[in-house]
């Protein structure tokens, strides 16, 4: 995609399956933002991504990490309870539990201190 657009201030990343792979990452925290008699629902996600890393979990159509969100959990809802998990979690967690996404910060990092050279 960059090689297409061609302009140095394009870095793109593309969070596979939207921000669900980083709520899968912070399930500790999405623990903490659930009704008490939701909490059991976890157990599967957290046995899930301790085998697959959360950028990686998806089998298809109906296993991707918004539909096991979904599944395990009815309420959840990816506008209000994403955002924050996404905070609660904290980046330095997040990036080392999702290394592409991780690779993309160190990118933004790396330009930013160049910046200031």
């Amino acid at each position: 995609m960059a090689a297409d657009i061609d302009d140095w201030r394009l870095l793109p990343y593309l969070q596979r399956h939207e921000s669900e792979a980083l709520v899968l990452a912070g399930l500790d925290a999405l623990e903490e933002v659930l009704d008490v008699d939701e909490r059991p629902a976890l157990r599967e996600l957290q046995a899930l991504v301790t085998t697959v890393p959360p950028e990686d979990v998806n089998d298809g159509e109906h296993t991707a990490p918004s539909k096991r969100l979904e599944s395990a959990i009815p309420s959840y809802r990816k506008t209000v309870h994403g955002p924050l998990v996404i905070e609660g979690t904290g980046l330095a967690k997040l990036r080392a539990r999702c290394p592409r996404f991780d690779g993309w910060i160190t990118r933004l990092e790396e330009l930013s201190a160049g910046a200031g050279s």
